[in-house]
């Protein structure tokens, strides 16, 4: 409280569910010489959201935005949204864990030549990717949309004040994409957590 009120300085909301990331710029994500993997969440009439992530190979995740749109506000399809804005997506190299819910989407990506696949979903799936994603130093290209998920991804508080183990299902665009393909890569690079 003295710092917010007395000092001025801002302070991370008490329920905020991811802390600690550090900040870097588009040119040293470029740097990174590692594969670029992809998450994808789809939304009609919510954004449907892209995330290129790289990892180091020693517990550390590179992050940057590349889409952010509803799908009912782009001209043209998903896979030809996809190469124009999302160039580094290659078809038949590159994969794409995506919202399973939307399979749909998923088997339009594989007709286009994509590697498409559905994210891992089920009981207790959002709070495992989570615990993941925690669990690992992530350097993220701040951008308007990534930085307002980044601060604003936060636990249900109950009627006492105190949060819970459910997030927010609110402005979580992002952060679902991002859990789609760390929870995916886990597995897939078998990386130890």
């Amino acid at each position: 409280m003295w710092r917010v009120y007395g000092l001025g300085i801002g302070a991370e909301k008490p329920n905020k569910i991811y802390k600690g990331w550090h900040e870097i710029s588009e040119d040293e994500f470029e740097d990174q010489p590692y594969e670029s993997y992809f998450g994808l969440d789809f939304g009609a009439s919510n954004p449907t959201a892209c995330v290129e992530v790289k990892y180091n190979g020693d517990g550390a995740f590179f992050i940057r935005e590349r889409l952010y749109t509803p799908l009912q506000e782009l001209a043209d399809s998903l896979p030809t949204i996809l190469k124009l804005k999302v160039p580094e997506i290659k078809k038949d190299k590159s994969y794409i864990v995506c919202d399973s819910a939307r399979q749909s989407y998923i088997d339009l990506l594989l007709n286009e030549g994509y590697m498409a696949l559905g994210a891992t979903k089920g009981g207790g799936s959002v709070e495992v990717g989570i615990t993941l994603i925690q669990g690992f130093t992530i350097y993220y290209v701040a951008s308007e949309n990534l930085s307002f998920e980044y601060d604003n991804y936060s636990w249900q508080i109950d009627r006492y004040g105190k949060s819970t183990d459910v997030p927010l299902k609110t402005d979580d665009h992002l952060m679902d994409a991002l859990r789609y393909i760390l929870t995916y890569l886990v597995t897939f690079l078998g990386i130890k957590v």
